[in-house]
């Protein structure tokens, strides 16, 4: 997960079952909620909002797989 500013989130598609599933939703519907938990401080962040697939990013080369700007 990487943070780029404060309305863009990044991290890779890592394909655990070789069907897209997840990124094929994302196709059909680009609305998204992620859970972020902290265990040891008991907090935890939900960020809710609209997801791209970028084919052709710049921060492709920082990851092997395929990324998911929110």
């Amino acid at each position: 997960m990487r943070v780029l500013d404060a309305s863009w989130l990044a991290f890779p598609n890592y394909d655990g079952n070789g069907k897209y599933q997840s990124m094929g939703n994302l196709l059909k519907n680009p609305h998204v909620g992620m859970l972020f938990s902290d265990f040891e401080q008991g907090r935890r962040l939900r960020l809710q909002g609209i997801a791209t697939i970028q084919e052709a990013d710049e921060l492709l080369r920082r990851f092997t797989e395929k990324i998911l700007l929110c």
